[in-house]
């Protein structure tokens, strides 16, 4: 049943680059917590090594990409299931059962055999090896020396990561609560606010401890960003691009509830899942407005502004692998269009001498140093250096004289993130 629906969704998902979410709840409601595992594993591991998988099948099925959407879908799932180490004799019976007609049956049951025979011996290119685009692959191997790092985060995804929330509990007392529960976890070495879950046996959402809002599932370089921020408990905050709320709540949380947060998204649903959030972990002192953030205007003047704008979400492929499959070398000059409409508004919102953080989950320089450089020709503004604050935190990074390229590791994934004084 597993695989079944793994093909179905990777059949939708060969249309657009898009996993429906609504499958993947309906799954929920006919699968047990374990299954559900496997689920994901199948259909975000077959996604993540997607530039890899086709390398492989191009090598044995002529013309493979003229292959009908079924036929790719199943042969692409069963070679997902044969580098992830899969019993090989389960992989070629079940996945050829997913076939229509005899036909298919053999032609699926043919290539998978052959792929069991040459994968071992067969050599790979780089960008290949770690399942990347060749035109992204070629910029941050172009762009940056830690390129590496990069292509492996992708093909090496991070253990979660839950931020705890200190309006609740705090990180010792919900480690226990989750080693009680026979979750292994572990503190982590760059957020102070952070766990570590290496094992678990429940779909974290599911627990009781996530319905009490004891945490919110974030990446650590996400939650480096309101630590940056540093915010006060008397500040007039806004959060210009706030959904799904995770920043938003920790700046809440780092404030003790505290001070005035106005939290900005122009979609419905994201900003209802703002509010959701914010209910969830108990937060009281942030407001929600269903509004642009290039268009927002205010009579007040904020002290700080949060800019986690819009981008291409390169750095995020580990998690959402997708991203580096849907994206192309236009979008970054899309973006980068869209984040300057954003930060011409900032300008109108913000005391002088108050802070902006700008931050963004891409690696592409036309989204974060150039908008940088723009920032410098055509504004008065002073960059803050927080390198020590990174360095305290064990966080590895490369500058670029403006702000600061997150190096990922295990719990880190790319980040970019800025700190200026508007004078």
């Amino acid at each position: 049943m597993v695989r079944s629906i793994a093909f179905k969704i990777l059949k939708k998902f060969d249309k657009r680059y898009k996993v429906s979410i609504e499958d993947i709840n309906i799954a929920k409601d006919i699968l047990n917590d374990l299954q559900i595992r496997e689920l994901k594993g199948m259909v975000w591991g077959t996604i993540r090594n997607l530039t890899k998988i086709d390398y492989i099948l191009s090598k044995f099925v002529k013309n493979f990409n003229k292959n009908t959407p079924a036929s790719k879908t199943i042969l692409r799932l069963g070679v997902y299931q044969l580098l992830a180490g899969y019993d090989e004799h389960a992989v070629v019976y079940e996945t050829v059962e997913l076939a229509k007609n005899k036909k298919l049956k053999g032609f699926i049951n043919a290539v998978l055999r052959k792929c069991i025979r040459e994968i071992e011996s067969m050599e790979f290119p780089e960008n290949i090896k770690y399942s990347y685009p060749k035109w992204i692959y070629d910029y941050i191997k172009k762009n940056y020396s830690f390129y590496k790092e990069i292509l492996e985060k992708h093909i090496y995804p991070s253990n979660l990561v839950l931020r705890v929330n200190t309006l609740k509990t705090n990180r010792k007392e919900l480690s226990k609560l989750l080693q009680d529960k026979k979750w292994d976890v572990a503190e982590t070495i760059h957020s102070s606010y952070a766990i570590e879950v290496l094992n678990l046996n429940e779909v974290p959402e599911y627990s009781n401890e996530y319905k009490n809002g004891y945490f919110y599932i974030q990446n650590e370089s996400s939650q480096l960003v309101p630590i940056i921020m540093n915010p006060n408990e008397n500040d007039m905050i806004l959060d210009m691009c706030s959904a799904p709320g995770g920043k938003t709540t920790f700046i809440s949380q780092l404030m003790n509830n505290k001070g005035k947060i106005i939290a900005l998204d122009n979609d419905f649903d994201r900003i209802s899942m703002v509010s959701e959030n914010i209910k969830r972990l108990g937060i009281l002192n942030t407001s929600t407005e269903l509004i642009s953030a290039s268009e927002y205007k205010s009579s007040i003047k904020f002290d700080k502004i949060l800019m986690d704008v819009p981008c291409s979400s390169i750095g995020t492929s580990s998690i959402h692998p997708e991203v580096i499959l849907r994206t192309n070398k236009k979008d970054t000059l899309n973006y980068q269009k869209i984040q300057r409409e954003i930060i011409k508004n900032s300008f109108n919102l913000i005391k002088k001498d108050g802070k902006v953080i700008y931050s963004t989950c891409t690696i592409f320089k036309e989204e974060n140093t150039d908008n940088m450089k723009w920032i410098s020709k055509n504004y008065n503004v002073e960059f803050i250096d927080f390198s020590k604050e990174l360095k305290n935190m064990n966080v590895k990074y490369y500058y670029d004289g403006y702000g600061y390229y997150i190096i990922p590791d295990d719990t880190l994934i790319p980040f970019y993130i800025c700190k200026y004084k508007v004078r």
